[in-house]
């Protein structure tokens, strides 16, 4: 089987994304890679290419829309000129329109949700020969609010098609060689 992603010496693997993502990297205890699946990406990588220096960057900043994660694209994600770039955002976008219209300002509706994903990763793609790992994204539940986590996750349901349709599209147009997520 041919591994999802080629890694080579001096690479750079960026991990954007919102709180899921983040996994809290900014308390002393986790930082800066955060206590979820960045840091046992970032560990398992490191033991399995011992002799690869590899520059691992968490950006997932806890949460972030797809708005979101386009007014920081340029500073957070393409300035570290990453070789391999993992994505993995929405959930926010369909908690808010359908839960918290409140906070729905900087949600993206479906539609807006794919263009505005494409054209993230078609600057990634034009600044260089990036290896995409595009995540579906996937409610990560919190006990401490029943309520809406039953509601969220009942949008997500109606929802998941769309969006999770839309990185599945996205993975599938990428160039050869560089679809990590159908793997």
């Amino acid at each position: 089987m041919t591994p999802a992603v080629s890694l080579n010496d001096d690479d750079t693997i960026a991990f954007i994304g919102d709180s899921i993502t983040d996994a809290e990297k900014h308390r002393r205890a986790y930082h800066p890679l955060g206590f979820g699946y960045v840091h046992f990406a970032a560990n398992f990588l490191r033991a399995r290419h011992p002799n690869l220096t590899i520059s691992i960057i968490n950006a997932g900043v806890g949460g972030d829309t797809i708005i979101d994660l386009q007014n920081r694209w340029q500073r957070d994600c393409l300035a570290y000129r990453p070789n391999v770039l993992s994505v993995l955002v929405g959930i926010n976008d369909v908690c808010r329109l359908t839960t918290e219209p409140a906070f729905a300002e900087n949600a993206a509706a479906p539609e807006t949700f794919e263009v505005t994903y494409n054209q993230l990763l078609s600057q990634a793609r034009q600044m260089r020969d990036v290896q995409l790992v595009l995540m579906e994204p996937f409610l990560f539940c919190d006990n401490r609010q029943p309520g809406r986590t039953l509601r969220c996750r009942s949008a997500l349901r109606c929802h998941r098609a769309e969006t999770g349709g839309h990185v599945r599209r996205c993975a599938r147009s990428a160039p050869a060689g560089n679809r990590s997520s159908d793997r």
